[in-house]
C-alpha cells in the first residue's frame, strides 16, 4: 500500500511539472525563440523567471537581493538537490554541497547570466 501511495504522489510531482512547463509554452506573448529554448531545455539572457523554470524546472536553491539598483536574484540548479543535515555542533541545518551546480542570476526577474 505504502509502495502504491508513493508512485501516485511521485507521478503527481512530474505531472506538475509537465502540465506548468505545457502551460507555458502556450503562452501568446513568449518569443518563437523562447518558446524552442523551453522546448530544448535551453535558457535564453533575457528570459523570465517562469522560463527558466518551465525549462528547467524550480531551482534546487533561490537567493534574492533587493538593492537601489533593482531586484537581484541567483538560483542554484544541482545534478540532484542536495538535502539539508543538522550539525549537532552547532544545531543548525547545513547544506550538503551540490554535484554538477549550474546558476542563474536575474535582474528585475530577466536572466543575465548561465553559468553551467
Amino acid at each position: 500500500m505504502l509502495r502504491v501511495v508513493v508512485a501516485v504522489l511521485l507521478m503527481a510531482g512530474v505531472v506538475g511539472c509537465t502540465s506548468f512547463r505545457k502551460q507555458y509554452l502556450q503562452r501568446a506573448d513568449i518569443s518563437d525563440e523562447e518558446r524552442d529554448a523551453v522546448r530544448r531545455r535551453k535558457l535564453l539572457i533575457g528570459m523570465p523567471e517562469e522560463g527558466v523554470k518551465a525549462s528547467w524546472g524550480k531551482p534546487c536553491e533561490a537567493k534574492s537581493e533587493t538593492t537601489a539598483d533593482g531586484q537581484k536574484a541567483r538560483w542554484m540548479y544541482c545534478a540532484k538537490c542536495p538535502r539539508r543535515v543538522r550539525e549537532f555542533v552547532t544545531e543548525g541545518i547545513q547544506p550538503v554541497q551540490c554535484k554538477g551546480e549550474k546558476l542563474v542570476t536575474f535582474r528585475d526577474g530577466k536572466v543575465t547570466e548561465i553559468r553551467e
